[in-house]
């Protein structure tokens, strides 16, 4: 697979909204969204030998990559970019999302922001984390490091919740924070609740009154340093 190749389909298909049927290059392939006014998602053609029951009929074994455009008439003016972070995809598709995904799209709205963007630590899809393999994933990696480096104006949310990340992530977070870049979490709308890195994910939330309480609030905010917080899990 061809990492320049990736980034720069990536930015064509941002740019022009040409993306209207799928294209397979390089073991990859680029498919856009239905359920969305515009949006695309990047998987690998490899397929699950076995096939999972909750991927359905959908079971690319990697994502890659995931846009979606967001402007309507309500904030047309704005700019405002955002990029998730979180731990590896789960059960969303091209033909219908998933409730993490719809989460991020809340936060991404009620924040004016125009188009949101989804990357994930591992890029194999499985909803069962504990299933996860985990393997063959140095090409993910390298693909964030060259994907943050490129979003010079776009907020990154760390969201891939309470686990440990790989050296290479955390690295490349801590220089873009060293760039004054902003680095946003997901937290609790009401005071006194633990500071961390919290995923979009439904099941967390229950226990903290729904998602309805979440907010994104910038780490320059919280009384705790990124680099503490990157050490947590």
């Amino acid at each position: 697979m061809n990492l320049k190749k990736m980034l720069d389909n990536i930015k064509k298909f941002k740019k022009f909204r040409e993306l209207k049927k799928n294209i397979s290059e390089d073991g990859l392939i680029y498919t856009p969204l239905e359920f969305a006014e515009y949006g695309f998602a990047m998987f690998s053609q490899e397929k699950y030998e076995s096939e999972l029951e909750k991927l359905k009929e959908c079971q690319f074994k990697h994502r890659y990559y995931y846009y979606e455009n967001l402007s309507n008439e309500n904030n047309k003016t704005n700019s405002k970019e955002i990029i998730f972070i979180m731990f590896n995809p789960s059960s969303a598709c091209p033909h219908k999302d998933d409730p993490t995904i719809k989460n991020c799209r809340i936060l991404a709205k009620n924040n004016q922001y125009i188009s949101m963007e989804i990357i994930n630590i591992f890029s194999e899809r499985n909803p069962n984390i504990k299933n996860l393999k985990g393997d063959n994933n140095s090409l993910n990696i390298r693909f964030i490091a060259e994907l943050l480096k490129s979003r010079t104006k776009s907020d990154i949310v760390l969201a891939w919740g309470n686990k440990k990340i790989p050296e290479e992530i955390r690295s490349c977070i801590l220089n873009l924070q060293s760039k004054n870049k902003n680095i946003l979490i997901i937290t609790y709308s009401k005071p006194k609740v633990k500071i961390q890195i919290r995923h979009p994910g439904n099941q967390g939330w229950s226990r903290l009154g729904g998602f309805n309480t979440a907010k994104l609030t910038n780490i320059k905010d919280v009384e705790i340093t990124l680099e503490k917080l990157l050490k947590i899990r």
